[in-house]
């Protein structure tokens, strides 16, 4: 439950995400809340919908780069911290980096760590450095391990022998961490895709049955980050396929409470996916995260090309706040987002936002702008 401090803390953000969301001029240039760090490409999968792996890379930031870089004043407002990778727990001076995060982003709140589950006792070292970290701050933990069906399933998509019962194995022992360190969560991540559609149902009632909290995600397709545009062949949803998708899409975009803004993601997917609609969605990426990875690059997002580099002699700052660059963020909506599927922080950018989740409850449409209801 929440105490009343925290309650009157969510009100004022999101009722400061309402006016940064829907009166946007009134705040160019705000400073980033949140940023998704891909703390390093290494890698100890071998998805077929992903090819970071293949990555291998050799010259990652030092941990002085990594200083450089988030000593920039750009990060000086992160309210919530994401570490990804590749496998992010295979980075060196794991817990050091994290450290030098928390300091130069003193307003962190949250953090989340994104996990393959595979290496047991080594994530379950890692979260516990962190959650050493953490705990005196009262700063929350979320782990999120990828789980993408059960069994043979889970094997066949990642490509790792006994895939499953490793991540099993690692969540289980999450839990048993959690019950005396109550600021750790643990959640699950499935990404759907032509191979394991027919599975959705067997993948959630595990969870639930194991009473784990999971986001489903729909497998999408970049030329940056995963660089997976050669996978969309073997990995996309078939004709046959449509039908199954539909149907989840639609299951999925009944609101389960007034809390459930979530519902609203799924149903703007179902448009997206049926009727051939663009997406209408907030993105958070426009407003107030950006992502940074371990080559030095900035992004606005990682679906988007990458802004610049710092090894090329410019900061995170000059960067992201350029004129050129404010002005591609006004196209992106336009342009990158309009068949974006991802669903990265959507539940955040769609309560934010509201008036889009307040039409979707009255009408069970997405909202498509102002000018589209004076039709």
């Amino acid at each position: 439950m929440q105490t009343f401090p925290k309650k009157i803390n969510l009100l004022h953000n999101l009722s400061k995400g309402f006016f940064s969301y829907n009166f946007p001029f009134l705040f160019s240039n705000q400073l980033p809340e949140r940023v998704l760090i891909a703390l390093t490409y290494q890698c100890n999968s071998r998805c077929i919908m992903c090819n970071i792996w293949k990555m291998k890379p050799k010259n990652e930031l030092t941990f002085d780069e990594w200083e450089f870089m988030v000593s920039d004043p750009l990060f000086s407002n992160i309210k919530a911290l994401d570490i990804t990778g590749g496998e992010s727990t295979l980075t060196a001076d794991f817990s050091k980096k994290i450290e030098l995060f928390l300091q130069k982003m003193p307003k962190i709140q949250t953090m989340t760590i994104v996990s393959n589950g595979f290496s047991t006792k080594l994530i379950i070292k890692r979260v516990k450095e962190v959650l050493k970290l953490l705990e005196p701050r009262g700063i929350t933990l979320n782990v999120s391990i990828s789980v993408d069906g059960t069994a043979k399933m889970h094997e066949s998509i990642r490509r790792i022998p006994r895939a499953f019962e490793k991540v099993k194995n690692t969540i289980f022992e999450l839990k048993k961490l959690n019950l005396t360190h109550p600021n750790l969560s643990i959640s699950v991540g499935s990404l759907i895709m032509h191979q394991n559609i027919d599975y959705v149902d067997k993948i959630t009632s595990w969870l639930e049955k194991n009473d784990i909290k999971y986001g489903l995600q729909i497998v999408g397709y970049h030329d940056t980050y995963v660089r997976n545009l050669d996978t969309e062949e073997s990995t996309d949803f078939n004709r046959s396929d449509k039908p199954k998708l539909i149907k989840l899409l639609a299951k999925l975009s009944k609101p389960t409470s007034w809390r459930d803004v979530r519902a609203y993601y799924w149903r703007d997917l179902l448009a997206m996916y049926r009727d051939g609609k663009r997406r209408t969605t907030p993105c958070p990426f426009l407003h107030d995260q950006l992502a940074i990875d371990s080559l030095g690059n900035v992004y606005n997002c990682f679906s988007s090309p990458a802004i610049g580099n710092i090894r090329d002699g410019k900061t995170p700052s000059e960067l992201y706040l350029s004129e050129k660059n404010q002005l591609e963020r006004k196209r992106m909506w336009s342009t990158a987002c309009v068949k974006c599927n991802s669903g990265c922080s959507a539940s955040e950018a769609t309560a934010k936002d509201f008036k889009s989740y307040f039409y979707f409850r009255l009408t069970g449409k997405p909202y498509y702008g102002l000018k589209n209801l004076l039709k």
